[in-house]
């Protein structure tokens, strides 16, 4: 394989795995998914290629969310 995408819902799991990953495929892709900043941290501290951060993903989604009512014409008043 030239990469692993690990998405499983278990940190511990997830870390495992890529620790794992890494030791028997050093040159292997390997891309996360995690709930919070400080796990992607120890993710590639662990050998992760790539994480992609739940929490950063729902702000990015919000704040895009924001930028068009914000943007549009006429907004709708709460």
């Amino acid at each position: 394989a030239d990469a692993l995408i690990l998405t499983i819902p278990d940190t511990e799991t997830v870390m495992r795995a890529c620790k794992l990953a890494r030791e028997l495929h050093p040159g292997l892709f390997i891309l996360v998914r995690l709930n919070y900043v400080s796990q992607g941290i120890a993710a590639a501290s662990i050998g992760a290629s790539g994480v992609v951060v739940e929490e950063m993903a729902t702000a990015e989604a919000m704040e895009k969310i924001v930028k068009k009512v914000l943007a549009a014409p006429t907004r709708p008043h709460a």
